[in-house]
């Protein structure tokens, strides 16, 4: 994955969605993972900042 940016308004439900096996739990596990690793960005839970980071490993 390259720039992803993903905006969730308020209200909204996002749901991961695919065959046993496709990835789904790995595929979440690893945006984690790179948002500690160096990822640049922000997580937002009802608007207000839950994590927030600039690249680079902390």
């Amino acid at each position: 994955l390259q720039n992803l940016n993903v905006s969730i308004k308020p209200g909204w439900k996002v749901g991961v969605v695919g065959r046993t096996d496709a990835g789904k739990s790995s595929l979440i596990s690893e945006l984690f993972r790179l948002f500690n690793e160096g990822l640049e960005g922000e997580i937002k839970v009802d608007g207000r900042e839950v994590a927030h980071k600039h690249g680079g490993p902390q």
